[in-house]
């Protein structure tokens, strides 16, 4: 399948808002600003953070998704199997997020509960929590710093929905961040350290069909004394001239085209399997604990299922180099959005 990359800035929209220039790139080379006239309560963003060591894994979003402005915020601690969600919903200061993936910072107050995520030069970004009351028995507070390799390469992509015309889902995905920093949790110091602890933003603006359900799974971590990550999704959109996988070494991107998702009907707990269409990937991932949202607003309803784990497998790169990883954390997800 011959899939259309982007090598020049190129809108999202024409003039008179229609969507142009599908396809994929390396950078954020895609000019997005949503155009003012839009079915109402339909457009969704979001920034999605996830954050991880060997012992724990956090998840921040920011969600702008019509009427609902919210905070998700999830932990896990990995050796204990057990995950805590929050959902800090947004009243009275309401936040707009970005139109650019690579500036604007967001600060969040509500009640007495902060976040804030402060884009820095260079693509770093700074993480700051305080939430005295994440649960019955936690607080949740820190700040951590991400850092990327030199001149990392990010997956965007601008993909068309197959039968609703005009709707369109924009995304970039930057599996590949050193993060060091502290989180206060289960009144214990959580530490981050470069090397140890990674990092994955997921950067996504769509206006939404009628019905969807989408896939995606992510990871970061180390190979020997390589940076390894990767993005696989799949859903309802037209993948005709991109799609939504590539793994990456050490920042740099090595696109994919079909990957297939096995999961067991019996249970999502059973080990998955990952298989490109050209063989070049081949990955298991093996769960550890599953994390279930539901969302609901007068113009859409939502369930978002995560199942946290670690991935292992092999990827030939371009060159025919193979790589071989594991026990690479990350996560696995599947969105349901309707009407």
């Amino acid at each position: 399948m011959i899939q259309t990359e982007i090598e020049s800035a190129a809108p999202v929209f024409s003039e008179d808002g229609s969507i142009r220039n599908f396809g994929w790139a390396r950078n954020p080379l895609f000019m997005y600003a949503p155009p003012p006239l839009l079915p109402a309560g339909m457009l969704s963003e979001s920034n999605s953070y996830i954050i991880f060591s060997a012992t724990h894994l956090f998840v921040f979003e920011l969600i702008n998704d019509g009427w609902m402005r919210s905070v998700l915020i999830t932990a896990l601690s990995i050796r204990e199997k057990r995950v805590f969600t929050k959902i800090i919903n947004i009243s009275g200061s309401l936040f707009t997020l970005p139109h650019d993936s690579e500036s604007g910072s967001i600060r969040v107050q509500e009640a007495e509960s902060a976040a804030h995520f402060i884009v820095m030069p260079k693509g770093c970004r700074i993480i700051k929590i305080d939430v005295p009351r994440f649960d019955s028995e936690n607080t949740l507070r820190g700040e951590l710093v991400l850092t990327g390799p030199g001149n990392p390469q990010s997956l965007v992509t601008t993909l068309p929905w197959t039968k609703e015309k005009g709707r369109f889902q924009h995304t970039l995905c930057s599996p590949w961040y050193h993060v060091e920093g502290v989180m206060q949790f289960e009144n214990k110091d959580v530490i981050f350290s470069r090397n140890m602890a990674w990092g994955i933003f997921l950067w996504r603006r769509i206006l939404r069909p009628r019905q969807d359900i989408h896939f995606w799974a992510a990871g970061c971590g180390k190979s020997g004394d390589r940076q390894i990550g990767f993005s696989l999704g799949y859903g309802s959109v037209d993948a005709s001239r991109a799609t939504e996988n590539a793994f990456f070494v050490n920042g740099k991107l090595y696109k994919l085209e079909h990957v297939t998702f096995k999961i067991s009907p019996a249970s999502w707990t059973r080990p998955w399997s990952f298989t490109s269409n050209d063989n070049r990937l081949l990955m298991t991932f093996k769960p550890i604990e599953t994390d279930v949202q539901r969302f609901a607003s007068v113009f859409h309803s939502a369930s978002i299922r995560r199942v946290y784990g670690v991935f292992s497998g092999k990827i030939a790169l371009d060159d025919d180099r193979s790589i071989e990883f594991h026990n690479i954390t990350g996560l696995a997800e599947r969105r349901k959005t309707w009407k």
